[in-house]
């Protein structure tokens, strides 16, 4: 006998006791209306992001691709089946999935942008990762996690190193306190040949700022614009030159 509850009607209960953190309760009513739905689609992508926030990233992949054969998936079960996909090891599956969120990057809400980013280095997509951070930048000119976002990616693939200085540059205006962003482009404008705005941006930062970096390189590059400005006395409260 077929369920009087719609699938929208079930999706709704659903959400509601999971919103309100009752999720044994979430997970009882799924359980009911997989049953009474003959495991409808809208449902099974709920499921399978469900299935992945209790840390169940098998039964979240078979769940939300079992979904896709029948409905497009949401963006939202777009993103957590490449999650899922990453913690399991299958990087090829995470890769195709991520690409086509880039794709479609005008459609991916502002809240996920990050996750997405974060996703695409994990798998050595620099090139699509500064696509994101562009999308971010474009949607919000004020964002210099975003600003710096574009400059640094184009930085490490290889890029311009003009246009790394431009977009950084841009993160340190938006957030001059931020001694990452000050730190990286001192490093981008003497590889550039820079060295006295190099210089500049070092002197910005307190040295202990520059200790407590958790990139080694990072110091050591550092170092090596203080050595150029003969600042004995920063390179010694930052530690002696390796040479």
């Amino acid at each position: 006998m077929p369920s009087k509850v719609t699938e929208k009607a079930w999706i709704e209960r659903i959400k509601s006791a999971y919103v309100s953190c009752n999720y044994p309760l979430a997970s009882k009513l799924m359980e009911q209306a997989l049953i009474e739905t003959r495991s409808a689609a809208s449902l099974l992508e709920i499921a399978g992001m469900m299935a992945y926030e209790r840390g169940q990233y098998q039964e979240a992949i078979r769940l939300i691709e079992a979904a896709m054969f029948e409905v497009c998936l949401s963006i939202s079960g777009q993103l957590t089946l490449a999650n899922a996909c990453l913690k399991v090891g299958n990087v090829a599956t995470a890769e195709t999935t991520l690409s086509f969120l880039v794709e479609c990057i005008d459609r991916v809400p502002c809240a996920m942008l990050l996750d997405l980013t974060h996703n695409l280095v994990e798998i050595g997509r620099d090139d699509l990762a500064i696509e994101v951070c562009r999308a971010a930048l474009s949607r919000h000119p004020g964002d210099d996690n975003a600003a710096f976002g574009v400059g640094f990616y184009i930085y490490r693939s290889g890029g311009s190193l003009e246009w790394a200085q431009m977009y950084m540059s841009r993160a340190v205006e938006l957030n001059p306190l931020c001694s990452m962003y000050r730190v990286n482009l001192a490093i981008v404008h003497a590889e550039l040949g820079q060295w006295a705005e190099a210089y500049f941006q070092t002197t910005q930062v307190q040295v202990s700022e520059v200790r407590s970096l958790s990139c080694g390189c990072l110091v050591d590059r550092v170092k090596d614009i203080f050595l150029h400005f003969e600042d004995y006395e920063r390179l010694a409260e930052l530690g002696a030159h390796d040479g």
